[in-house]
């Protein structure tokens, strides 16, 4: 299932796999459609494409980052910097927070190099991190 953000005056980015809690639904999008969609999992993906290691990933997936990433624990290994979206509250159904991500990361070595905020203060809303891989060997 996904969730398509269909308010004329909103962002279709806000579309996503979630759906939408109460608050945000009657603030933000307004309206929300399901739909479905086919999809494949990060490492299904690196499979299929032959991907066995990535030096950037970033991800924006509207609540999902968590979820992404803790099915794909066995290829974070070869993933050296993640840069992810964040999110401070529970705007949609069964999110993952920023805490959260960070532990998952945390666990998998990961470290954090540096936080963003978008456009409100850190912690408010939603903010942007860059992971780094600590064991992800160097090469120049």
């Amino acid at each position: 299932d996904f969730y398509l953000d269909c308010n004329k005056e909103g962002d279709a980015g806000a579309s996503s796999v979630l759906q939408s809690n109460y608050f945000y639904l009657k603030n933000y999008i307004k309206e929300e459609k399901k739909i479905s969609v086919e999809g494949m999992t990060l490492k299904n993906f690196m499979k299929i494409n032959t991907i066995n290691n990535v030096d950037f990933l970033w991800l924006d997936i509207e609540g999902c980052e968590y979820d992404v990433l803790n099915s794909s624990c066995d290829i974070l290994k070869n993933i050296k910097y993640i840069y992810t979206e964040v999110n401070f509250i529970n705007f949609r159904k069964n999110i993952k927070l920023y805490q959260d991500i960070k532990n998952l990361l945390t666990e998998n070595n990961f470290e954090e190099v540096c936080k963003w905020s978008q456009g409100d203060d850190w912690g408010k809303w939603q903010g942007n991190v860059l992971f780094k891989n600590s064991n992800f060997e160097q090469t120049n």
